[in-house]
């Protein structure tokens, strides 16, 4: 089957490689995304606790250069 890993970095991709310029204001063509993510319950006992680790995992692919995937644990 897909795994969880390939779909997020699909969506990814995908943003990196769009081209923007009939949806944003003139002058932006590229946009791109950091994500951070997190499973239950491999990386959490808890929702709060699920989020906070999703949320480190999303500060360090910014940290990192953004237009990255982090997963936590």
């Amino acid at each position: 089957g897909v795994q969880p890993r390939h779909c997020i970095e699909r969506v990814r991709y995908v943003v990196e490689r769009t081209d923007f310029r009939t949806l944003v204001p003139a002058g932006v063509a590229r946009i791109t995304v950091s994500i951070g993510v997190a499973t239950f319950p491999a990386n959490a006992s808890s929702e709060a606790e699920l989020f906070s680790q999703a949320t480190a995992a999303l500060q360090e692919s910014k940290r990192q250069g953004n237009n990255r995937t982090t997963f936590a644990g």
